[in-house]
């Protein structure tokens, strides 16, 4: 068996998108969080990736524009990312994963600190004076 033809990260995304098993809600929220890495890393091959790229990205997704992703945006981000990269692994593309996870917790939070501009809920109350409580 001849080893597989060199594939770009988007080429390889498209391919692996399209062979997916999961629903077209699924299929287009999938497109969605493929996006976020395409737009940085797509034209780079894909035997190229080294484990440091995906964790400059990684970090990306957390200070783009000065404003982090929602945690569990980021979390379905980063497990898409992880299953197309498997999807490699398994289609011969690549010996194995460069995605390295960084641990988090249920709610998505690496535990790694929040960005300076961004208040932690539990000072919202002594920047704004008040703690918005939910409507009955």
């Amino acid at each position: 068996m001849a080893p597989p033809t060199p594939l770009t990260v988007q080429e390889w995304a498209v391919e692996w998108l399209a062979r997916v098993p999961v629903s077209p809600a699924s299929r287009e929220a999938y497109g969605f969080a493929l996006k976020r890495l395409l737009t940085p890393l797509g034209p780079r091959f894909l035997a190229s990736l080294e484990p440091a790229d995906l964790q400059a990205w990684e970090r990306e997704l957390r200070t783009r524009h000065g404003h982090p992703l929602a945690a569990r945006t980021r979390r379905i981000t980063l497990d898409v990312v992880a299953m197309m990269l498997r999807g490699a692994v398994e289609a011969g593309h690549l010996p194995e994963s460069p995605w390295r996870p960084v641990p988090r917790d249920s709610r998505g939070d690496t535990g790694r600190p929040r960005a300076p501009d961004v208040p932690a809920p539990r000072h919202r109350e002594q920047q704004y004076g008040h703690v918005a409580r939910p409507r009955r």
